[in-house]
């Protein structure tokens, strides 16, 4: 049984590491590519103009300044997003991520991880622990959609900050793995999104 789950295990991640499903980083342009062209600082319409997945949602935190795209089932590469989102503050991109659903099987739940885990890292290199005021960070950008976590809520957290300054973080909760993009030169100073100030 043991030999079985490993070489099925081995066929995921041979299936599932193919760099073009991830964002990639455009060394000659210091530049972060998402999907499709879609790079920071487009608009809200751009992003729909150069997204091919018929988009779900739409949805918008008027007094946060903050409007959102959201699509479901889509392609990453051999995986399957259960959830793809585009995050815009005043209708600028700065951040964007997946969310994959996970086995309630802990054998599959494991292998789960550890294939997109590998397939992140076979693009962006290792990845680290992010630091008490990372994950912070990391907890507010994902409270700025609308939850209520705690960084104690996130497990298995791990970030890459690439040299154009994008960071990449790969976090469990509950029963999903996201995956998130945002930009740190981006204004996103959180605890202003309460007012309207600026926007």
């Amino acid at each position: 049984m043991k030999r079985t789950v490993s070489v099925i295990l081995c066929i995921l991640f041979c299936l599932s590491v193919t760099p073009v499903g991830f964002a990639s980083y455009d060394k000659e342009n210091n530049e972060f590519v998402f999907r499709n062209g879609i790079t920071w600082g487009m608009s809200q319409e751009d992003v729909k103009s150069r997204e091919e997945t018929p988009n779900d949602d739409e949805d918008s935190l008027p007094a946060a300044g903050i409007t959102g795209l959201f699509y479901e089932n889509v392609r990453v590469g051999n995986l399957t997003a259960k959830d793809m989102a585009y995050c815009f503050v005043r209708d600028k991109l700065y951040m964007t991520g997946y969310v994959f659903w996970l086995s309630n099987s802990p054998v599959s739940c494991v292998a789960q991880k550890k294939v997109i885990k590998n397939a992140l890292e076979s693009v962006y290199g290792d990845f680290s622990i992010p630091s008490e005021d990372a994950k912070w960070e990391l907890t507010d950008i994902v409270n700025a959609l609308g939850d209520s976590l705690e960084p104690s809520d996130l497990s298995e957290t791990a970030v890459k900050t690439l040299p154009d300054g994008t960071v990449v973080a790969y976090t469990v909760f509950s029963d999903n793995a996201y995956i998130f993009y945002y930009n740190i030169d981006i204004p996103m100073e959180l605890d202003k999104y309460s007012s309207t100030e600026g926007y």
